[in-house]
C-alpha cells in the first residue's frame, strides 16, 4: 500500500506542478495591484521578475513625464576653456534647437533662457504695465485682470532673453541644420552672428557624441566633428557626467566651432546642461 501511495504521489506531481506555479503567479498579481497599483499583463513575466536583482529602466514620457526641466545655474562648463560662460553654453543649446520649439528637451532649453536671460527689473515691469494697461483698455474698454498682465510680463520676458541669446544668431540656409535623430543623437546648427558677421556652428546631444562622431547613417560633413583634446577631456566628462546621473539628472552636451585664421572650423566642447524629468505617480 505504502508502494502505491508513493507512486501515485510521483505520479502526480508533474500533472499538478504548473497548476501550483499557475495560482501561486495568479495570487503573486493579485496582490501587486492591490498593493502597489500594478498591472500584470503577463504571468510568465513574474518569474523572470523573481530572478532579477537590479533593474535599471527608464522610458520617458512612460515612466516619466516627459516634463523636462534644465538648470542652468547647474550648468558643468569645459575648465580648459577659461572664457567660456554658463550663459553661453546656455545660448549655443538654444540655438542647435529646432525651429517649432516643440521637442521636450528644446522647451527645457528655452525655459532655461528665458529663465537666465529674461530677468525684468523693476522699472521694465512698471513700464510694460503702464503701457499694456493703456493698450488694453482702448481696445477692451476695461483693466487687464492680473492673469493678462503676468502673460504679458513673460511675453516680454521671452522677448528679452531671445535678443540677448539666440536671437543674435541667425540661420542663413536650410541645409545648414542637420535635425537629431535616433542615429545621429545629436543636433547640428551652423549660424551667423547678427553683430559681427561671424559664423559659429553649434551641437547639442548625447555626451559622447559630441566629443568625438561620424560614420552614422545621416552623418555628414556639417554634422561630423572631433572636438580638440577630446581623448584628454573625455575622463574628465565622463565623471562630471556620471556625478550628475548620481543626482538622477539626465543630461545634454554642447559642443561648438568657430573658424580660425586659415577658415577651418575649430571644435570645442562647451558642457553639460543637467535636467530632471520625473516620473510619474
Amino acid at each position: 500500500e505504502v508502494v502505491d501511495c508513493l507512486s501515485l504521489i510521483i505520479a502526480s506531481v508533474p500533472v499538478a506542478l504548473p497548476m501550483v506555479i499557475q495560482i501561486t503567479m495568479s495570487l503573486g498579481s493579485l496582490h501587486m495591484s492591490e498593493e502597489h497599483g500594478a498591472v500584470v499583463t503577463s504571468l510568465p513575466a513574474l518569474q523572470d521578475i523573481a530572478s532579477m536583482e537590479v533593474l535599471c529602466s527608464d522610458k520617458t514620457g512612460t515612466l516619466t513625464t516627459a516634463e523636462f526641466t534644465a538648470y542652468p545655474d547647474r550648468i558643468w562648463v569645459n575648465p580648459n576653456l577659461k572664457e567660456l560662460t554658463k550663459e553661453e553654453v546656455l545660448t549655443y543649446a538654444a540655438v542647435a534647437c529646432g525651429p517649432s520649439g516643440e521637442d521636450v528637451i528644446d522647451k527645457a532649453i528655452f525655459v532655461a533662457v528665458t529663465e537666465m536671460f529674461g530677468k525684468l527689473s523693476e522699472e521694465e515691469i512698471e513700464s510694460i504695465k503702464t503701457e499694456f494697461t493703456a493698450e488694453f483698455i482702448s481696445k477692451n474698454g476695461r483693466e487687464p485682470q492680473e492673469q493678462e498682465l503676468l502673460d504679458e510680463f513673460h511675453a516680454n520676458r521671452v522677448l528679452k532673453a531671445k535678443s540677448a541669446s539666440a536671437g543674435r544668431y541667425e540661420v542663413m540656409e536650410e541645409e545648414d541644420v542637420s535635425a537629431f535623430t535616433p542615429e545621429l543623437k545629436r543636433f547640428v546648427c551652423k549660424a551667423t552672428f547678427t553683430d559681427d558677421g561671424t559664423g559659429i556652428i553649434c551641437a547639442k546631444g548625447l555626451v559622447s557624441k559630441m566629443l568625438s562622431n561620424g560614420g552614422e547613417s545621416g552623418s555628414n560633413e556639417l554634422n561630423t566633428f572631433t572636438v580638440n583634446g577630446h581623448e584628454e577631456l573625455r575622463p574628465i566628462i565622463e565623471s562630471a557626467d556620471l556625478d550628475f546621473s548620481r543626482e538622477h539628472f539626465k543630461t545634454i552636451a554642447v559642443a561648438f566651432a568657430t573658424q580660425d585664421k586659415e577658415g577651418r572650423w575649430q571644435w570645442e566642447f562647451g558642457g553639460i546642461i543637467p535636467m530632471k524629468d520625473p516620473p510619474r505617480h
